[in-house]
């Protein structure tokens, strides 16, 4: 399965549990169905005060109304994943990527954004690393060792750098670079634009046509130039 197969599970993956769980309940309720048919059955066909009787039938009935509605919200959660998949199909056929494939710079900031990790990030800054994958040409020194959470900071980089082992957002952060509305955040206009036109990371801008929004967009070329600026920018920073 592809990243999209794997984002839609990821996203959806609350669905489908809830299917599994309305599967569960169905069957349940289908068991009950079933014993209070054949207990229904054994007393018309022996004495039992007819009230004794209306009300079997009357659970029975009920039971019946509520495994029917379980029985279309099953199918409802799963008419809704199909929705999903079409638009994903129809909306992200022109790039895939893979959550393995790591193509993007990530900042000490994002990856230690604990509190706790506060001395941490401030001796990484002074000492110019300014990202995750720089930090091995300090995290041995001796220097490094004597800050405070230290021993946690090395265990999670280590991590990182062995078994590419990260938070989600750092990971599709890794993986398609920035968001958007973050890199161009000076230019609410521009952010807007793209987010009509489904482009939320940066990954996808490494193509972007910029004298599109001369026509679509109805940018000035001097907006449109400072745009293009700030998009080299960040690929000869970010991109690895």
């Amino acid at each position: 399965m592809g990243l999209l197969g794997d984002l839609f599970k990821d996203k959806n993956s609350n669905i489908n549990k809830e299917i599994e769980n309305l599967n569960v309940v169905i069957k349940e309720k289908e068991l009950e169905i079933q014993r209070l048919k054949i207990e229904t059955q054994t007393i018309k066909e022996t004495y039992m005060p007819p009230k004794q009787v209306e009300l079997l039938e009357k659970n029975l009935k009920s039971l019946r109304e509520e495994n029917n509605r379980l029985k279309k919200e099953k199918d409802e959660f799963i008419e809704k994943i199909h929705s999903f998949e079409k638009d994903n199909s129809n909306t992200n056929t022109k790039k895939t990527f893979s959550l393995d494939k790591f193509l993007y710079k990530l900042s000490i900031d994002e990856f230690f954004s604990g509190a706790k990790f506060n001395l941490i990030k401030e001796f990484l800054t002074s000492s110019g690393i300014m990202f995750v994958q720089e930090m091995e040409s300090v995290i041995d020194l001796p220097e490094f060792k004597k800050i405070k959470n230290y021993s946690v900071a090395k265990k999670k980089y280590i991590a990182f750098r062995d078994e590419n082992e990260v938070c989600w957002d750092n990971r599709v952060s890794l993986c398609r670079g920035d968001k958007i509305h973050k890199v161009f955040k000076k230019s609410r206009k521009f952010v807007n634009y793209l987010a009509d036109n489904n482009i939320e990371f940066m990954d996808e801008m490494e193509n972007f046509d910029f004298e599109t929004l001369i026509v679509k967009g109805e940018f000035t070329k001097p907006m449109i130039e400072e745009l293009e600026t700030i998009n080299k920018e960040y690929f000869k920073i970010y991109k690895i």
